[in-house]
């Protein structure tokens, strides 16, 4: 029996130093990896800018009223450059119930230049690149919640240089330079539009 427990305890050592030296070998194998990284592939690092919109959904999170909008995660605050966050947030939180449907052309090219799509709970999302000045945006909605929609704008594009006016129906830039200008309008039916344009 002795025999077999010496065995066994041998055993068991070299296995317990061959495993250590496995994990060894894949934490240096990883460090590697990170060191011999491809530099043209993205890495993402949270930015100042998404710790201010995580911070602000942590306040908000609290008291939330999600019976129409439900509350963004954070990987939908995540900047994102080429994209617009209130199309992210509307098409990861709803359903859609239409493709996108081309509504303006072009004159001189006959190229489509807005285009809208239909989700559920009503919301419509329009975007239009017809007009010189930029790209605008409509998120038609069928909420009259104004204080979820502020803290919605105030999360999902959230800019250190935007300040909401006296009633905060408009979140724009302070100074009058250019930027993106966001603002809540009351439709015919009395519920609210998320009205904005911007660079995305």
């Amino acid at each position: 029996m002795l025999k077999y427990a010496s065995l066994f305890s041998v055993l068991l050592f070299f296995n317990c130093s061959y495993l250590q030296s496995e994990e060894t070998n894949a934490i240096d194998s990883t460090n590697s990896i990170i060191d011999t990284m491809d530099a043209s592939r993205p890495v993402i690092v949270p930015s100042d800018l998404d710790s201010f919109k995580i911070t602000k959904l942590k306040e908000y999170a609290k008291d939330w009223d999600g019976s129409y909008f439900p509350l963004p995660t954070p990987a939908m605050l995540q900047h994102q450059p080429k994209k617009d966050p209130g199309y992210m947030y509307i098409s990861n939180s709803f359903d859609s119930l239409s493709y996108k449907n081309s509504t303006d052309k072009e004159p001189s090219e006959g190229t489509p230049c807005s285009w809208k799509q239909k989700f559920k709970s009503g919301i419509i999302y329009n975007k239009s690149t017809c007009q010189e000045s930029g790209t605008n945006y409509v998120i038609n909605t069928k909420s009259n919640d104004k204080k979820t929609l502020i803290r919605l704008i105030d999360m999902l594009f959230y800019n250190p240089i935007n300040d909401w006016n006296t009633d905060s129906t408009k979140y724009a830039p302070l100074s009058e330079k250019a930027g993106s200008y966001y603002s809540l309008e009351k439709n015919d039916a009395g519920y609210y539009d998320i009205v904005y344009s911007s660079s995305y």
